[in-house]
């Protein structure tokens, strides 16, 4: 591969712009969680979206915490202007990450989130 050059879809990773595995948004989502995209976002791609922004969430969440985050104790707000909010319903959650926000882009296919975590 050169440099610049994008990867090739990994097998069993469905490729760009592919939507998740049936049944993946509903181990993802809480009952609470729009089904539908806002407009202007794919609805395959909205699916992959909330995975990785959960993922994202997650990963914050545990170099902070240092302990396991489900997927329903993290409830997603996607707004169609790139960013969103994550409301984390852990028990042990602290005040100062309760809510955490990031951002989101859609890139030849790709979907790719980040998170920021409050500095106090």
């Amino acid at each position: 591969m050169l440099l610049g050059e994008r990867p090739p879809p990994r097998p069993g990773r469905g490729g760009r712009g592919a939507p998740p595995p049936e049944g993946v948004p509903d181990l993802v989502l809480r009952p609470e969680e729009p089904r539908l995209a806002p407009p202007g976002i794919p609805p395959g791609a909205f699916d992959v979206l909330r995975f990785s922004a959960k993922e994202s969430v997650y990963k914050a969440w545990f170099q902070v915490m240092g302990v396991y985050l489900d997927f329903q104790e993290a409830e997603l707000d996607v707004g169609a202007t790139g960013r969103f909010e994550a409301r984390l319903l852990h028990p042990r959650t602290p005040g100062a990450l309760r809510i955490l926000r990031g951002r989101w882009a859609l890139d030849d296919g790709r979907v790719l989130t980040a998170v920021s975590v409050p500095a106090d």
